[in-house]
């Protein structure tokens, strides 16, 4: 008598390999709903007559090897013709073709996806990826930004075949690596950041109001571009500032609020004595402000 193809001690490590049954629920109290499954150890032994079992006979290989190799590719099948439906589903989700196909995603010869899919014939050669490093000296592999971190900013745009350049130091040695920019945008003017100094007589940088170099109590009130004045006749550094100093301030007509010392913050004219509601004057024929710099 012929050994049985699925004995008692073979079937236990098969049955490791077979998925876990679905589970089945009811729409209705006393009817049973989905397909009904059969057996896995029934479907192993239709196996042999499978068109994926047969493709594994005469191969040399041993009874056991070939029943665990049908076993996977079956069971696979069978349990990818039940994926993702459910009860009354008039759909399957993978015909016997497309099981079949899938099972044979890696083969050389698989057709899952579809080559159009992939973007290529079955036969034509696979493409490389593209370059993603370079070293200083060589062609550069293609046209694009390129960074290096041998040099602070070294960012710059080659064309394919153009040679890298090395950067050598003496703090530095070995290759210059180029490594290709993720974000190849066109790189983005920065403004120049215009000064805070200047001297008397330069146009001024910055519109607003400046004080004198080390006397803040002497300032300005200028238009971009105009020149900055001279103090007492002399030139003097002016520095800008954002935001003025704090204090009491005053504009010209109103009642002087404190008595004291008074500068006026638009036009470096020197000091001057206010007495309690005295009206502010101005200066030039400008209305200004004035500033308390010491109260008396």
């Amino acid at each position: 008598m012929a050994k049985p193809i699925l004995d008692t001690e073979l079937w236990p490590v098969i049955e490791q390999l077979m998925p876990p049954p679905k589970l089945r629920r009811e729409r209705y109290p006393g009817h049973a709903a989905g397909r009904p499954q059969s057996a896995h150890r029934n479907s192993l032994r239709a196996a042999v007559g499978h068109p994926l079992g047969n493709a594994l006979q005469g191969d040399g290989l041993p009874l056991e090897h070939e029943l665990l190799a049908t076993a996977a590719g079956v069971a696979g099948h069978q349990h990818l013709l039940g994926f993702g439906e459910w009860d009354g589903d008039p759909n399957e989700r993978f015909t016997l073709a497309d099981s079949q196909r899938w099972l044979a995603r890696f083969d050389d010869d698989g057709d899952w996806p579809a080559p159009e899919a992939r973007g290529r014939a079955p036969d034509a050669p696979r493409a490389s990826p593209p370059a993603m490093h370079a070293i200083g000296g060589e062609p550069c592999p293609r046209s694009g930004w390129w960074v290096s971190a041998a040099r602070h900013d070294a960012r710059r745009r080659f064309e394919e075949g153009e040679t890298l350049p090395s950067f050598q130091a003496e703090e530095t040695r070995g290759h210059t690596l180029w490594q290709w920019d993720t974000d190849q945008g066109e790189p983005v003017a920065v403004p120049l950041s215009r000064p805070h100094t200047a001297a008397s007589g330069e146009p001024a940088p910055r519109a607003g109001l400046w004080l004198q170099a080390n006397h803040p109590q002497v300032r300005c009130r200028v238009m971009e571009g105009e020149p900055l004045p001279l103090v007492d006749g002399l030139p003097v550094q002016w520095q800008w500032t954002e935001q003025p100093p704090p204090g009491m301030r005053a504009i010209t007509g109103q009642p002087c609020p404190y008595p004291g010392i008074w500068h006026c913050e638009d036009i470096p004219v020197g000091p001057r004595a206010f007495l309690h509601r005295d009206p502010l004057l101005q200066v030039q024929g400008r209305d200004v402000i004035w500033f308390l710099v010491q109260a008396q």
